[in-house]
């Protein structure tokens, strides 16, 4: 309903209303309108199956979850997607979300932002926001050489493999990268990460 709503505010010249199970109003003008036609598209986050179709069904893309499923189960849930896409008359599109850190070699990649982001899951995992799988099962089980997997760690060439790796195996067109948690690193070093994606791994990547 909430979709409903934005759909309306973003579409229709001058003052909407809307009566529903959860929003009532008689008169709400959104102005200015979206500059995009006939609104941005609309990305929605979804990782268990019923929400997956629900991201088929009402969005324009799927945001893929950064968490720990295997390619398999990824490849599953994707199939969930495109059915319910394809059922509502739209076009299946994917983005996907991961954490990572470019640097000049694996080692200082994952000394620099892996040993954080194995604190990030430790701290999600301990207050029950990480379910426990069959890979980590307990606390302990959260290591850099277990995590790096479902991170983009290394350098040019490392990250190069592996966003081609997931744009060739699951369709992917559009990747959202964190290069930053709580714990670090400092800001002068993600601006610097960043700075490199944009100069040497972009431009690459696009001729590929």
């Amino acid at each position: 309903e909430s979709l409903e709503v934005m759909r309306k505010a973003w579409t229709i010249p001058g003052p909407s209303a809307h009566h529903g199970k959860y929003y009532h109003y008689d008169a709400i003008h959104l102005t200015p309108k979206p500059y995009q036609r006939p609104h941005p598209p609309i990305w929605i986050g979804a990782f268990g199956p019923k929400s997956i179709a629900r991201a088929g069904r009402l969005g324009d893309v799927w945001a893929m979850a950064p968490f720990f499923d295997t390619l398999d189960a990824l490849k599953a849930q994707l199939d969930i997607y495109r059915e319910a896409a394809l059922k509502a008359g739209k076009t299946p599109r994917i983005a996907l979300l991961r954490d990572g850190w470019l640097a000049s070699s694996l080692e200082e990649a994952e000394q620099t932002f892996g040993r954080l982001w194995v604190e990030e899951c430790k701290f999600y995992f301990r207050w029950g926001m990480l379910a426990p799988t069959a890979e980590f099962r307990s606390e302990s089980d959260f290591t850099v050489a277990k995590v790096r997997q479902h991170m983009i760690l290394g350098t040019v060439t490392d990250w190069l493999e592996q966003l081609d790796r997931w744009r060739t195996t699951l369709g992917v067109e559009w990747f959202v990268l964190r290069c930053r948690v709580p714990l670090g690193p400092a800001a002068e070093q993600v601006l610097e990460c960043i700075q490199r994606l944009g100069e040497e791994v972009l431009p690459r990547l696009r001729q590929m």
